[in-house]
């Protein structure tokens, strides 16, 4: 059998862990497991041997950075692999700033990557590590009393929520973002609505990006004088997704700050 874990590579005070193996009754799962990130990967590589991790890289403070530095150095120790794959136009280890523009462009403009098939969906996870099961609200203490109750205004968590608010952005709403984004009142309705999806991993940088793109030849496409607001505002969004990229490269290259 073998067996991997999975988290960002910020590798928090949680962890992720998948392991794979074949059983005859496969089943799928994940376990959270919380505590100082060596500590809780040296845990689990006692009770069922890790050989790789999996991780995004992410971009933190100095506390994070020097937690991600030790899980670096625990991986070397114990024989270890680690993969990280790049999620944002953060470049790790950029030695000349006057590179970001060309680096970011060169990473947004990648192809997509293909959704897994459902063989693949459907390969055997299983873990051996006991399980609490489906966790509530009121089985988190950290949660505070007034936010233990839903919304109904909240935006709603998973990935086909963030493709449809991607989807009626590009489709609708996102012509008047250029000249609603600055108040309060109509940027709930125009703005892109994808920050969440953004953080969560339920939507890439780069989805959003060729999303916007693609808008970008349509409405290049219409006959003149008929585009509206698509123009100046496609154009205003995909700047945004730069500065955002653009600022946390500031914080990757001076995690002291």
């Amino acid at each position: 059998s073998s067996s991997s874990s999975s988290s960002s590579s910020s590798s928090s005070a949680s962890a992720s862990l998948t392991t794979a193996t074949h059983r005859e009754q496969p089943r799928q799962a994940v376990t959270l497991m919380r505590g100082e990130a060596t500590e809780v990967f040296a845990s689990l590589h006692r009770s069922v041997g890790i050989c790789r991790i999996w991780a995004h890289e992410e971009t933190g403070h100095l506390a994070s950075y020097k937690r991600d530095k030790r899980v670096r150095r625990w991986c070397r120790e114990n024989k270890v692999l680690m993969v990280e794959f790049q999620q944002s136009g953060v470049t790790r280890a950029l030695k000349d700033r006057n590179r970001f523009d060309t680096l970011y462009a060169a990473f947004m403009a990648k192809p997509l990557q293909q959704p897994p098939s459902p063989a693949v969906l459907r390969h055997v996870l299983v873990t051996t590590l006991p399980s609490v099961g489906i966790l509530r609200p009121d089985d988190l203490p950290e949660i505070r009393e007034e936010h233990r109750s839903d919304r109904a205004s909240r935006q709603r968590g998973g990935e086909s929520e963030a493709l449809a608010a991607l989807g009626s952005f590009v489709l609708e709403r996102g012509e008047g973002y250029s000249a609603s984004i600055s108040s309060p009142s109509s940027a709930w309705g125009n703005c892109t609505r994808v920050s969440p999806y953004l953080t969560f991993g339920h939507l890439s940088l780069r989805q959003l990006w060729h999303a916007l793109g693609a808008k970008q030849v349509e409405v290049r496409s219409l006959p003149k004088g008929t585009a509206g607001g698509w123009p100046r505002s496609l154009s205003a969004a995909k700047a945004r997704l730069k500065w955002r990229s653009h600022f946390t490269q500031k914080l990757e290259d001076a995690p002291e700050m």
